[in-house]
C-alpha cells in the first residue's frame, strides 16, 4: 500500500481553510449578533428593575447614570436592592456586552429607559440597542407578561468592593 501524500496534504489544507472560514464567519457575523442580543437582554432586565423601583416608591430613579445605579443598588428610601452585584458594573456604571456604559434616556414622564450604545460606544447612533429584541422574546416565554422583579433588602445583598463598583 502506498500513501498519496499530495492527496493527504490537499485534504488537510481544505479542512484548515474550512475551519478558518467558519471561525471568521462566527467572529464577524455571529459574535456581534450575540453581543447585541446580550445588550438587549441587559436593557430589558434593567427596565424591569426600574419598573419595580417605580412600583415600590411611586417615583422613577432620577439623576445621571451613576445616580440611577446607586438608587437601584439600595441608596433609596427603603434600602431595597434592584440591581444586584452580578450585574456588569465598571467604574460606577453598568456596562453592556461591548464593554460600553449603558445610558438612561428619560421619557416625557421621567421614566428612564436603559439603552446600550452598541458596538460604536456612542449614544444616539443607529446601532444603539434597547429592550425591543429581548421584550419580543420575553413575550413568547411569558405570554401573560413578564413576572415582576421583587426587590431585596439591602442588608441581604453583599456589596462587592464598596458601593456601586465591581471592578476597579
Amino acid at each position: 500500500m502506498s500513501v498519496n501524500r499530495t492527496g493527504c496534504l490537499v485534504a488537510v489544507v481544505v479542512v484548515a481553510a474550512a475551519m478558518f472560514t467558519a471561525a471568521l464567519y462566527l467572529y464577524f457575523f455571529t459574535y456581534p449578533k450575540l453581543k447585541d442580543l446580550a445588550a438587549s437582554n441587559l436593557a430589558f432586565e434593567l427596565d424591569r428593575r426600574i419598573e419595580a423601583f417605580h412600583l415600590e416608591f411611586r417615583e422613577w430613579p432620577k439623576g445621571d447614570e451613576t445616580d440611577i445605579l446607586l438608587q437601584l443598588q439600595g441608596d433609596n428610601p427603603g434600602n431595597l436592592v434592584f440591581v444586584t452585584p452580578d450585574f456588569p458594573i465598571e467604574r460606577n456604571r453598568i456596562v453592556d456586552a461591548w464593554g460600553n456604559p449603558v445610558f438612561f434616556q428619560p421619557d416625557a414622564e421621567g421614566r428612564p429607559w436603559a439603552i446600550s450604545p452598541g458596538r460604536s460606544g456612542k449614544p444616539g447612533t443607529k446601532d444603539d440597542i434597547d429592550r425591543t429584541v429581548a421584550a419580543e422574546k420575553a413575550h413568547t416565554v411569558f405570554p401573560d407578561g413578564t413576572p415582576p422583579f421583587t426587590p431585596i433588602p439591602a442588608e441581604n445583598v453583599p456589596r462587592v468592593d464598596g458601593p456601586a463598583t465591581t471592578t476597579p
